[in-house]
C-alpha cells in the first residue's frame, strides 16, 4: 500500500504547473460567475418584489437556484472539463463559494456526489443489503433486517403487502424512492420508535449514502469516503480506508488502488467508475431568523438536473 501511494504522489508531482494554473484560472472565473448570478438575483428582487414581506427568504433562495441553474448549463467553463483530473482540479477550488449581500449570506457548495452510494438501490443489490448488515453489526444494531425492510419498503412505490408496518402508522411517507436525508431520518426516527434502539443514529449516514433514482448504481472510485471503503470492504481498516480516500490518491484504474485480488472481487459487485461528472450543489441562503437549504445533482456532461431537495 506505501509503494502505491508513493507512485500516486510522484505521478500528481509530474502535472504540468502551467496546467494547474490554467485549471485554478478556470474555476476562479467560474466564482465570480457565481457571486455575479447571486447578486442579480438580489438586483431583480429588490427592482420586482420591493412590497414582499413574508416569505421573501424563500423568493431570494428560489431566485438564486434558477440562475446557478442557468450558469451551470450555459458556462464554457464546466465543458473544458473532460477528465478525472480536470474534475478533481475544479472541486479543489469551488467546494465552498460564501456570498453576503446586506442582510442575507449565502454559502454554495460543490462537491461530488458520487463517492456515497445511492440508497435507492438497496432493494435490488444483494451485495449492497450484505455489507449494510455487515457494517451495521459493527454498530450493534438490534434488527438490521427490520431496518433494511423498512427502507425496502419506502423505495418500493404502492404495494398490497408491505414487509413492515411503517404506511400504517405513517401513510403520509413518500414511497417510490428515499429523497433526501430528512425522508431518510423520518425512517431512522420510526425503527428508533419501534426497536427502541437509539444506535442507529451513530451510523455515519451523511458519509455513506446519497439519494437518486433506483436504476443509479454508479460509485465514482476517485470520491468514496472512507466510511463507505469500510462498508464496500468489510474488515477494511480505518487507517486504510481514510489513506484511499485520500485527495492526493487520484485513481484512473483498478490497478492504482493497491488492493489484493480478495478486496477487487468485493468491489467488483458495484457498477464502479474513474470519472463521473458530476456534481453536488448544496446552496444555503441565511437572512435574520430564516434559514432555507436547497440542494441538487448536476450532470456535465447531459447537462440534467436532478435529486433536487428543497427544504426550509
Amino acid at each position: 500500500m506505501r509503494k502505491r501511494t508513493e507512485n500516486i504522489i510522484k505521478r500528481l508531482q509530474k502535472r504540468a504547473p502551467k496546467r494547474r494554473a490554467i485549471a485554478l484560472l478556470i474555476t476562479l472565473f467560474f466564482v465570480i460567475s457565481v457571486t455575479a448570478a447571486v447578486g442579480v438575483s438580489m438586483i431583480q428582487l429588490r427592482l420586482s418584489a420591493q412590497q414582499v414581506r413574508e416569505g421573501k427568504c424563500l423568493i431570494q433562495s428560489s431566485m438564486i437556484l434558477d440562475d446557478l441553474i442557468k450558469l451551470l448549463k450555459t458556462t464554457p467553463i464546466l465543458e473544458k472539463i473532460n477528465n478525472a483530473d480536470d474534475l478533481r482540479y475544479f472541486l479543489e477550488n469551488t467546494s465552498l463559494i460564501p456570498v453576503a449581500l446586506e442582510n442575507l449570506n449565502v454559502k454554495v457548495n460543490i462537491h461530488s456526489p458520487m463517492g456515497r452510494i445511492n440508497i435507492n438501490t438497496l432493494a435490488s443489490s444483494k451485495a449492497f443489503q450484505e455489507a449494510l448488515s455487515l457494517y451495521m453489526l459493527q454498530y450493534e444494531i438490534e434488527d438490521i433486517d427490520y431496518f433494511q425492510d423498512l427502507l425496502i419498503d419506502s423505495m418500493g412505490g404502492k404495494q398490497p403487502h408491505y414487509r413492515t408496518d411503517l404506511f400504517d402508522n405513517q401513510p403520509w411517507l413518500y414511497r417510490e424512492k428515499i429523497v433526501s436525508m430528512a425522508h431518510f431520518e423520518q425512517i431512522v426516527d420510526y425503527y428508533v420508535i419501534t426497536r427502541h434502539d437509539a444506535k442507529i443514529r451513530k451510523i455515519p449516514w451523511d458519509s455513506l449514502i446519497r439519494f437518486s433514482t433506483p436504476n443509479d448504481y454508479y460509485i465514482d472510485v476517485n470520491y468514496i469516503t472512507a466510511e463507505l471503503w469500510q462498508l464496500l470492504l468489510p474488515g477494511l481498516s480505518e487507517g486504510l480506508a481514510k489513506e484511499l480516500s485520500s485527495w492526493e490518491n487520484l485513481y484512473k484504474a483498478e490497478e492504482d488502488l493497491g488492493l489484493s485480488q480478495e478486496e477487487l472481487e468485493y468491489l467488483h459487485k458495484y457498477q464502479l467508475s474513474y470519472y463521473l461528472p458530476r456534481l453536488a450543489v448544496n446552496v444555503d441562503v441565511k437572512r435574520n431568523d430564516q434559514n432555507v437549504h436547497v440542494a441538487f445533482e448536476y450532470d456535465i456532461k447531459t447537462k440534467k438536473v436532478g435529486s433536487v431537495d428543497y427544504g426550509l
